[in-house]
């Protein structure tokens, strides 16, 4: 899935201009409840600037008021460009790396004229790996170490009692060959399921209900 496929669009955002002063941000920020907004211009991005950002800097100002260093100071001279934007083609596997690289709550977006499209947001992206993970649903851990013919043992369980794979993820445990097998699974009696499995000789090592959704 591409970046764009999950960002807030542009139109859908509130943006502030470089020419505009300290005061009309913080006071746009505070209003909006955020903790930041995006600085543009003529479709550029900029960068961003914070609440936060702005106090550290009347602190580092050693000016008198407070007020005073908002309505004299324009945001173009304290605009955070610390976070590159990611280009809206991306994939959005390796935009998740640039969370990781920073403190951001959203990352900007841009297409590869360099316009902005948006932001992508953290929200957004938790919430995508969660449904592409099937993490609301039942998981069912087996150990083995023989991936391909275990999984073909499971499936054909799984298949006879009408159970859906939301998500397959295999991981080497280090210890001996063993490789975890962990299943997202949907549908059909669970619970039986796990007995028929072990009934076939396959070891469950977990079995996790599927979460109940909040009212």
């Amino acid at each position: 899935m591409l970046v764009r496929a999950i960002m807030t669009s542009e139109k859908n955002l509130t943006t502030l201009l470089p020419s505009q002063s300290l005061e009309e941000a913080l006071n746009r920020i505070e209003d909006l409840g955020y903790l930041s907004l995006p600085v543009v211009e003529d479709g550029k991005f900029i960068g961003y600037i914070s609440s936060l950002y702005i106090h550290e800097k009347f602190i580092e100002s050693k000016e008198a008021t407070f007020s005073e260093f908002l309505r004299t100071n324009k945001i173009e001279h304290f605009v955070d460009t610390s976070v590159p934007p990611v280009v809206d083609t991306m994939y959005v596997e390796e935009a998740a790396d640039a969370f990781f690289r920073s403190n951001m709550r959203f990352i900007p977006v841009v297409n590869y004229a360099g316009i902005f499209q948006g932001i992508l947001t953290q929200k957004a992206l938790f919430e995508l790996i969660t449904k592409v993970y099937g993490l609301q649903d039942a998981k069912i851990v087996i150990y083995t170490q023989e991936f391909v013919g275990m999984l073909r043992r499971i499936t054909s369980v799984l298949e006879r009692m009408d159970v859906n794979i939301t998500n397959i993820a295999k991981y080497d445990t280090e210890t001996l060959g063993v490789q975890e097998i962990s299943l997202r699974v949907t549908g059909g009696d669970l619970e039986e399921v796990v007995r028929r499995l072990e009934d076939r000789g396959i070891k469950v090592r977990e079995f996790v209900p599927a979460k109940k959704e909040a009212n």
